[in-house]
Protein backbone atom coordinates (compact mmCIF):
# COMPACT_ATOMS: atom_id res chain seq x y z
CA UNK A 1 0.00 0.00 0.00
CA UNK A 2 1.39 2.98 -1.01
CA UNK A 3 0.34 6.93 0.37
CA UNK A 4 0.78 10.13 -0.93
CA UNK A 5 1.17 13.31 0.67
CA UNK A 6 1.37 16.80 -0.71
CA UNK A 7 3.72 18.89 0.28
CA UNK A 8 5.27 22.31 0.11
CA UNK A 9 8.90 22.63 0.21
CA UNK A 10 10.23 25.74 -0.51
CA UNK A 11 7.20 27.20 -2.02
CA UNK A 12 7.13 24.92 -4.49
CA UNK A 13 4.03 21.86 -4.42
CA UNK A 14 5.51 18.29 -4.24
CA UNK A 15 3.80 14.86 -4.59
CA UNK A 16 6.11 12.78 -2.54
CA UNK A 17 5.26 9.17 -2.58
CA UNK A 18 5.82 6.98 0.40
CA UNK A 19 4.74 3.63 2.55
CA UNK A 20 3.90 2.92 5.87
CA UNK A 21 6.92 0.24 5.55
CA UNK A 22 9.11 1.57 2.85
CA UNK A 23 10.94 4.81 2.72
CA UNK A 24 10.50 7.10 -0.11
CA UNK A 25 12.58 5.83 -3.45
CA UNK A 26 13.76 3.09 -1.14
CA UNK A 27 14.24 -0.58 -3.05
CA UNK A 28 13.58 -2.09 0.51
CA UNK A 29 10.95 -4.85 0.45
CA UNK A 30 8.09 -4.25 2.97
CA UNK A 31 8.78 -7.50 4.95
CA UNK A 32 12.22 -6.50 5.55
CA UNK A 33 11.78 -2.86 6.79
CA UNK A 34 12.08 -2.06 10.18
CA UNK A 35 10.64 1.60 10.29
CA UNK A 36 6.93 2.24 10.54
CA UNK A 37 4.82 4.89 9.91
CA UNK A 38 5.00 7.34 7.18
CA UNK A 39 8.62 8.59 6.02
CA UNK A 40 8.67 11.86 5.00
CA UNK A 41 11.75 13.02 3.03
CA UNK A 42 13.50 16.51 1.02
CA UNK A 43 16.70 16.12 -0.21
CA UNK A 44 19.51 16.81 2.19
CA UNK A 45 17.61 15.55 5.39
CA UNK A 46 19.07 12.92 7.00
CA UNK A 47 18.53 11.61 10.82
CA UNK A 48 15.19 10.83 12.56
CA UNK A 49 13.42 13.70 13.98
CA UNK A 50 12.94 13.89 18.26
CA UNK A 51 10.84 16.76 19.15
CA UNK A 52 12.16 18.20 22.76
CA UNK A 53 9.22 21.09 22.77
CA UNK A 54 7.04 22.83 20.78
CA UNK A 55 5.33 25.79 22.30
CA UNK A 56 1.85 27.72 20.30
CA UNK A 57 1.20 31.11 21.68
CA UNK A 58 0.83 30.42 25.23
CA UNK A 59 0.56 26.51 24.75
CA UNK A 60 2.60 23.65 25.84
CA UNK A 61 2.05 21.18 22.55
CA UNK A 62 5.55 19.45 22.76
CA UNK A 63 3.38 16.12 23.15
CA UNK A 64 1.12 16.67 20.11
CA UNK A 65 3.90 17.33 18.16
CA UNK A 66 5.86 14.62 19.08
CA UNK A 67 3.59 12.29 18.56
CA UNK A 68 3.00 13.41 15.33
CA UNK A 69 6.84 14.24 14.10
CA UNK A 70 8.64 11.96 16.27
CA UNK A 71 10.99 9.40 14.41
CA UNK A 72 10.33 10.75 11.18
CA UNK A 73 12.95 10.60 8.84
CA UNK A 74 14.30 14.36 8.38
CA UNK A 75 11.24 16.47 7.15
CA UNK A 76 7.96 17.10 9.51
CA UNK A 77 4.98 19.40 8.27
CA UNK A 78 3.33 20.84 10.97
CA UNK A 79 -0.10 21.97 9.94
CA UNK A 80 -1.40 24.07 13.46
CA UNK A 81 -5.33 23.35 13.46
CA UNK A 82 -5.20 21.62 10.12
CA UNK A 83 -5.80 18.07 8.84
CA UNK A 84 -2.59 16.64 10.44
CA UNK A 85 -2.60 18.40 14.01
CA UNK A 86 -5.39 20.13 15.95
CA UNK A 87 -4.30 21.21 19.22
CA UNK A 88 -7.15 23.96 19.96
CA UNK A 89 -7.24 27.85 19.72
CA UNK A 90 -5.52 28.65 23.23
CA UNK A 91 -5.31 32.47 22.35
CA UNK A 92 -8.54 33.78 20.31
CA UNK A 93 -8.24 36.51 18.66
CA UNK A 94 -4.46 37.02 18.57
CA UNK A 95 -1.80 35.58 15.86
CA UNK A 96 0.29 32.86 17.36
CA UNK A 97 3.83 31.96 16.91
CA UNK A 98 4.54 28.14 17.20
CA UNK A 99 8.28 27.63 18.19
CA UNK A 100 9.48 23.56 17.61
CA UNK A 101 12.98 22.47 19.37
CA UNK A 102 13.94 19.33 17.67
CA UNK A 103 17.08 16.83 17.53
CA UNK A 104 18.17 15.20 14.44
CA UNK A 105 18.64 11.22 14.52
CA UNK A 106 22.26 10.56 17.19
CA UNK A 107 23.65 14.36 16.88
CA UNK A 108 23.31 16.82 19.59
CA UNK A 109 22.73 19.89 17.61
CA UNK A 110 19.57 21.46 17.97
CA UNK A 111 17.33 22.42 15.48
CA UNK A 112 14.54 24.79 15.54
CA UNK A 113 11.33 25.80 13.62
CA UNK A 114 9.90 28.70 14.16
CA UNK A 115 6.72 31.00 12.52
CA UNK A 116 4.35 33.72 13.15
CA UNK A 117 4.29 36.28 16.14
CA UNK A 118 2.22 36.67 19.62
CA UNK A 119 0.10 39.55 18.34
CA UNK A 120 -3.34 41.27 19.05
CA UNK A 121 -5.31 41.42 16.37
CA UNK A 122 -6.41 43.60 13.79
CA UNK A 123 -2.67 41.58 13.34
CA UNK A 124 -1.24 40.55 9.69
CA UNK A 125 -2.91 37.13 9.45
CA UNK A 126 0.21 35.88 7.97
CA UNK A 127 2.14 36.04 10.95
CA UNK A 128 -0.16 33.57 12.57
CA UNK A 129 0.80 30.07 12.99
CA UNK A 130 -3.18 29.09 12.93
CA UNK A 131 -3.39 26.86 10.24
CA UNK A 132 -0.20 27.41 8.89
CA UNK A 133 2.36 24.49 8.33
CA UNK A 134 5.64 24.66 10.14
CA UNK A 135 8.29 22.39 8.58
CA UNK A 136 11.08 20.90 10.84
CA UNK A 137 14.11 19.43 8.92
CA UNK A 138 17.56 18.26 9.47
CA UNK A 139 19.37 21.01 7.32
CA UNK A 140 22.00 22.77 8.73
CA UNK A 141 20.22 26.01 7.94
CA UNK A 142 17.70 24.62 10.79
CA UNK A 143 20.36 24.50 13.81
CA UNK A 144 20.11 26.49 16.47
CA UNK A 145 23.16 29.19 16.94
CA UNK A 146 24.20 29.13 20.55
CA UNK A 147 23.01 32.08 22.84
CA UNK A 148 19.83 32.69 21.34
CA UNK A 149 16.73 31.59 23.11
CA UNK A 150 15.05 34.40 25.49
CA UNK A 151 13.93 34.16 28.89
CA UNK A 152 12.19 36.97 30.67
CA UNK A 153 13.39 38.25 33.60
CA UNK A 154 11.22 40.82 34.73
CA UNK A 155 8.40 43.10 32.96
CA UNK A 156 7.00 46.39 34.86
CA UNK A 157 4.21 48.71 32.54
CA UNK A 158 3.57 52.18 34.61
CA UNK A 159 5.14 50.68 37.56
CA UNK A 160 2.87 47.34 37.83
CA UNK A 161 4.69 43.70 37.73
CA UNK A 162 3.66 42.13 34.28
CA UNK A 163 6.52 39.72 34.45
CA UNK A 164 4.46 37.04 34.56
CA UNK A 165 2.13 38.32 31.08
CA UNK A 166 5.75 38.88 29.30
CA UNK A 167 7.20 35.41 30.25
CA UNK A 168 4.42 34.12 28.96
CA UNK A 169 4.70 35.41 25.95
CA UNK A 170 8.15 35.38 25.12
CA UNK A 171 9.80 32.69 27.04
CA UNK A 172 11.17 30.41 24.65
CA UNK A 173 11.07 32.26 21.69
CA UNK A 174 14.42 31.94 19.53
CA UNK A 175 15.88 34.99 18.93
CA UNK A 176 13.22 37.72 18.73
CA UNK A 177 9.87 38.16 20.49
CA UNK A 178 7.39 41.31 19.98
CA UNK A 179 4.97 42.07 23.19
CA UNK A 180 2.60 44.79 23.08
CA UNK A 181 1.46 47.08 25.82
CA UNK A 182 -2.37 46.68 24.52
CA UNK A 183 -4.91 47.04 27.07
CA UNK A 184 -6.44 43.22 26.32
CA UNK A 185 -2.94 42.12 27.85
CA UNK A 186 -2.34 44.83 30.08
CA UNK A 187 -4.20 47.28 32.39
CA UNK A 188 -4.00 50.71 32.50
CA UNK A 189 -3.04 51.23 36.42
CA UNK A 190 -2.20 54.75 36.20
CA UNK A 191 -4.82 56.50 33.93
CA UNK A 192 -3.83 59.77 33.11
CA UNK A 193 -0.31 59.07 33.17
CA UNK A 194 1.82 57.88 30.14
CA UNK A 195 3.48 54.66 31.04
CA UNK A 196 6.96 53.57 31.07
CA UNK A 197 7.74 49.83 29.76
CA UNK A 198 10.51 48.01 31.18
CA UNK A 199 11.83 44.63 30.01
CA UNK A 200 15.25 42.89 31.09
CA UNK A 201 15.80 39.53 29.82
CA UNK A 202 18.51 37.12 28.85
CA UNK A 203 19.29 35.47 25.73
CA UNK A 204 21.09 31.76 26.56
CA UNK A 205 21.10 28.32 25.82
CA UNK A 206 18.21 25.65 25.41
CA UNK A 207 17.00 25.08 28.35
CA UNK A 208 20.12 26.56 30.26
CA UNK A 209 21.49 29.74 32.08
CA UNK A 210 24.85 29.06 30.43
CA UNK A 211 26.36 30.85 27.74
CA UNK A 212 23.88 33.49 28.76
CA UNK A 213 23.82 37.71 28.21
CA UNK A 214 21.60 39.85 29.99
CA UNK A 215 19.71 43.06 27.93
CA UNK A 216 16.79 45.55 28.51
CA UNK A 217 14.39 47.55 26.16
CA UNK A 218 12.68 50.32 27.91
CA UNK A 219 9.64 52.53 25.80
CA UNK A 220 8.39 55.59 27.22
CA UNK A 221 8.59 57.43 30.34
CA UNK A 222 6.06 57.31 33.35
CA UNK A 223 4.34 61.42 33.54
CA UNK A 224 1.68 63.70 33.27
CA UNK A 225 2.31 64.01 29.56
CA UNK A 226 0.18 62.66 27.03
CA UNK A 227 2.59 62.47 24.52
CA UNK A 228 2.75 59.56 22.36
CA UNK A 229 6.85 59.88 22.40
CA UNK A 230 6.79 59.01 25.97
CA UNK A 231 3.83 57.07 26.38
CA UNK A 232 4.77 52.84 25.65
CA UNK A 233 0.91 52.60 25.63
CA UNK A 234 -0.48 50.27 22.94
CA UNK A 235 3.36 49.89 21.60
CA UNK A 236 5.49 47.39 20.89
CA UNK A 237 8.38 46.03 22.66
CA UNK A 238 11.12 44.19 19.98
CA UNK A 239 13.12 42.05 22.13
CA UNK A 240 15.98 40.66 20.17
CA UNK A 241 19.16 38.71 21.34
CA UNK A 242 22.30 40.64 20.78
CA UNK A 243 20.64 44.00 19.64
CA UNK A 244 19.84 46.03 22.79
CA UNK A 245 22.11 47.51 25.54
CA UNK A 246 23.22 44.91 27.90
CA UNK A 247 21.81 45.34 31.48
CA UNK A 248 24.01 45.68 34.45
CA UNK A 249 22.74 45.36 38.29
CA UNK A 250 23.92 49.16 39.04
CA UNK A 251 21.63 50.19 36.32
CA UNK A 252 18.70 49.34 38.30
CA UNK A 253 17.13 52.44 40.29
CA UNK A 254 15.68 51.49 43.61
CA UNK A 255 13.75 54.30 45.48
CA UNK A 256 14.09 54.51 49.68
CA UNK A 257 12.59 57.56 50.73
CA UNK A 258 10.34 60.84 48.69
CA UNK A 259 9.00 63.50 50.39
CA UNK A 260 6.53 66.30 49.09
CA UNK A 261 6.30 69.33 51.33
CA UNK A 262 7.28 67.56 53.95
CA UNK A 263 4.63 64.59 53.26
CA UNK A 264 5.80 61.02 52.88
CA UNK A 265 5.25 60.21 49.17
CA UNK A 266 7.86 57.09 48.92
CA UNK A 267 4.90 54.77 47.58
CA UNK A 268 3.97 57.03 44.94
CA UNK A 269 7.80 57.31 43.08
CA UNK A 270 8.93 53.85 43.61
CA UNK A 271 5.62 52.95 42.40
CA UNK A 272 6.18 55.08 39.39
CA UNK A 273 10.05 54.20 39.08
CA UNK A 274 9.66 50.53 39.35
CA UNK A 275 11.76 48.19 37.42
CA UNK A 276 13.04 51.63 35.74
CA UNK A 277 17.03 51.27 34.54
CA UNK A 278 19.25 53.68 33.61
CA UNK A 279 16.43 56.37 34.24
CA UNK A 280 13.21 57.82 35.78
CA UNK A 281 11.40 60.88 35.89
CA UNK A 282 8.94 61.70 38.42
CA UNK A 283 6.76 64.81 38.11
CA UNK A 284 5.54 66.04 41.48
CA UNK A 285 1.83 67.44 41.03
CA UNK A 286 -0.63 67.85 43.88
CA UNK A 287 -3.49 66.85 41.23
CA UNK A 288 -2.36 63.67 40.65
CA UNK A 289 -1.85 61.04 43.66
CA UNK A 290 -0.11 62.55 46.25
CA UNK A 291 -2.77 65.91 47.18
CA UNK A 292 -1.39 68.93 48.61
CA UNK A 293 0.38 68.41 51.76
CA UNK A 294 0.36 72.36 52.57
CA UNK A 295 -1.77 74.34 50.59
CA UNK A 296 -1.11 78.02 49.90
CA UNK A 297 2.70 77.33 50.62
CA UNK A 298 5.79 76.47 48.40
CA UNK A 299 6.79 72.79 48.54
CA UNK A 300 10.32 71.40 48.00
CA UNK A 301 10.07 67.54 46.83
CA UNK A 302 13.17 65.53 48.30
CA UNK A 303 13.69 61.71 46.63
CA UNK A 304 16.47 59.23 48.18
CA UNK A 305 17.34 56.13 45.80
CA UNK A 306 20.09 54.12 44.84
CA UNK A 307 21.49 52.51 41.50
CA UNK A 308 21.59 48.59 42.22
CA UNK A 309 23.09 48.06 45.22
CA UNK A 310 25.49 51.32 45.39
CA UNK A 311 25.75 54.09 47.43
CA UNK A 312 22.14 56.32 48.52
CA UNK A 313 21.50 59.36 45.55
CA UNK A 314 19.48 62.44 46.26
CA UNK A 315 17.66 64.84 43.95
CA UNK A 316 15.99 67.56 45.48
CA UNK A 317 14.00 70.77 44.26
CA UNK A 318 11.99 73.60 45.23
CA UNK A 319 11.90 75.12 48.93
CA UNK A 320 9.03 74.85 51.61
CA UNK A 321 8.18 78.52 52.30
CA UNK A 322 5.60 81.39 51.01
CA UNK A 323 7.07 82.33 48.00
CA UNK A 324 5.77 81.28 44.82
CA UNK A 325 8.95 80.95 42.69
CA UNK A 326 10.51 78.03 43.73
CA UNK A 327 8.18 75.00 43.51
CA UNK A 328 8.56 71.91 43.01
CA UNK A 329 4.74 71.17 42.82
CA UNK A 330 3.74 71.21 38.77
CA UNK A 331 7.20 72.09 38.57
CA UNK A 332 10.12 70.75 36.51
CA UNK A 333 10.49 66.84 36.40
CA UNK A 334 13.29 65.26 38.83
CA UNK A 335 15.64 62.95 36.88
CA UNK A 336 16.26 59.34 38.67
CA UNK A 337 19.75 58.41 36.93
CA UNK A 338 21.89 55.65 37.09
CA UNK A 339 24.30 55.59 33.59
Amino acid sequence: LRLIFDQTVGGQDEVVTSSPMIPANSSQSAANSPSAGPIWTTPGDSGLIHVLRAQFGYKDVTSAVKEFCEDLHGYCPVLMNGKNLNVGDPWPRYAKRLTVVYTCGDSADLHVAQYGENEIYPADPTIDANGQTVHLTCKDSSKVKPGQFIQVQSAFFGGKDITAKASGHCDGSYQGCNFQTNPQIVSDEIPGYSKRLTILFSCGDFNSSSNSEFYFEQLGQNGLSPSESTNAHGQTAHLRCGEHARWKPDQSIEVMSAFFGGRDITWHVASFCRGAVKQCLYQPDSRKGVGDPIPGLTKKIVISYRCGTGSPKVVEYGLDGLSSGNNADQGTPQTLSCP
